[in-house]
């Protein structure tokens, strides 16, 4: 990633989860960016990303 560029992006739920690595990554290099949550619940599987659709 060039320096001065900004990241976004949209997650919900299990998503957030699978990114938990990720994040670390970003912030110990101490990137600019953003991350849009919108609320649903989890599902029992951890990968799964199909939340609340049983």
């Amino acid at each position: 990633m060039e320096a001065g560029a900004l990241t976004t992006t949209y997650t919900a739920s299990q998503g957030l989860l699978l990114k938990v690595p990720n994040m670390y990554k970003i912030a110990g290099e101490l990137l600019p960016g953003v991350i849009h949550v919108s609320a649903r619940s989890l599902s029992v599987q951890a990968l799964s990303i199909f939340g609340d659709h049983q």
